[in-house]
């Protein structure tokens, strides 16, 4: 690598459901992840995520969500219902401010699983990476 130049994000092939309420920022990441190679669906609130995922018959790799959603449902209640049929989906949480929404339980780890909003397309995409590998 050359001093002072950040190497090219990594490609990718996994489906991932990206769910926020912003409907112009839902779109610039659902965009910009599509244009990395992923396979990209969104929805705007918990109920919809369900349905897509549902309609995709639970094939999601990789679950981006906002802890804050419109519908009375959190992220976290959300990634918990996709993760009980679903155990081995990945969980990507986003959020701008975090306050009481966090259950106890939830770990969150910026970089890991845990995305604090605003963030630029080069952290989002290496944070999605690191969490389909593993990370």
């Amino acid at each position: 690598m050359v001093a002072g130049v950040a190497p090219a994000p990594q490609r990718g092939r996994e489906s991932i459901l990206v769910v926020e309420d912003e409907a112009p920022l839902r779109a610039l990441v659902s965009r910009l992840l599509a244009q990395h190679g992923y396979q990209v669906c969104d929805a705007g609130s918990g109920a919809e995520a369900l349905a897509r995922w549902r309609g995709r018959g639970g094939r999601i790799e990789l679950l981006i969500t906002d802890m804050l959603l419109p519908d009375g449902m959190s992220g976290a209640q959300l990634a918990g219902r996709m993760c009980a049929e679903q155990p081995a989906l990945k969980v990507l949480y986003m959020s701008g401010y975090l306050g009481s929404t966090v259950s106890p339980d939830l770990e969150l780890v910026e970089g890991t699983n845990f995305l604090p909003k605003p963030f630029t397309p080069d952290v989002l995409l290496a944070a999605v990476r690191r969490r389909l590998d593993g990370g």
